[in-house]
């Protein structure tokens, strides 16, 4: 629900672990703990990597690149 409306509740997500995302592109967020979160990238610099949702109020969302965090680009919504 946190990608409405960019993709519907319940959709499957397909991501390439090798594709880095571009601006607005669907991503996918794989912490160091190995939680998966699937956000809409907007910027990376040396420290973070900055990503969007959009429910239930859009925001923007910070992870700092020190430990282990992954950006994976989102291929497919499957709905």
């Amino acid at each position: 629900d946190l990608l409405r409306p960019w993709a519907p509740s319940g959709a499957a997500i397909v991501y390439d672990p090798r594709a880095w995302p571009r601006q607005e592109d669907g991503c996918v967020i794989q912490t160091e703990d190995g939680g998966l979160h699937v956000k809409i990238f907007v910027r990376a610099d040396a420290e973070a990597i900055y990503v969007r949702e959009l429910h239930p109020e859009p925001r923007e969302l910070r992870f700092s690149r020190s430990g282990g965090v992954g950006v994976y680009r989102v291929v497919a919504r499957i709905d």
